[in-house]
């Protein structure tokens, strides 16, 4: 079994793991959209300095709608508290902790999180994100059909490496 997640010891590991496993996770594991896996203390160690980076400058976890204009359901926006404690977590060497202080990592059912869609639709040619390096942030124009109307888009990493995301 996998190290658990951001173990800081004194209870600081209720503090960052629900932080990642509320927001990230749900795209940083196996077979979706994210390009890495966030679900372990040791994937997150590796990627500290970026994870802090990137929720500091508030890229991660992506969100556009501007705060403050109106509430969303599932709103993946953190808070100024959870990103100076992810900072912090990574100024301080990112220690483990107690294990015992770990909530249980989310389960996810397989296949599309908000039902089966509808209607799927590709990119006309895939786009390849690499794990490492920089992210890419893309906004993909897709035509759908005129009939069609979007009331949620997820994404999914496919059979025909296609990577995602219309919301």
């Amino acid at each position: 079994l996998p190290q658990p997640l951001f173990r800081l010891g004194q209870r600081r590991a209720q503090d960052i793991a629900p932080i990642v496993f509320g927001q990230c996770v749900v795209c940083h594991r196996e077979g979706e959209a994210a390009p890495f896996p966030l679900l372990t203390w040791q994937d997150a160690k590796k990627r500290a300095k970026d994870i802090a980076e990137a929720t500091s400058l508030r890229t991660m976890p992506p969100w556009l709608p501007v705060a403050g204009h109106a509430s969303f359901e599932d709103e993946r926006r953190l808070t100024n508290v959870q990103i100076a404690t992810i900072k912090k977590w990574a100024e301080t060497g990112t220690p483990e902790g107690d294990a015992t202080d770990q909530p249980p990592a989310p389960q996810f059912k397989p296949g599309w999180q908000i039902g089966e869609p509808d209607l799927i639709v590709t990119l006309s040619e895939p786009f390849i994100l690499p794990a490492d390096g920089k992210d890419a942030y893309r906004n993909f124009v897709i035509p759908i059909p005129s009939q069609a109307r979007l009331v949620a888009g997820a994404g999914r990493e496919g059979v025909a490496d296609e990577h995602d995301v219309a919301v």
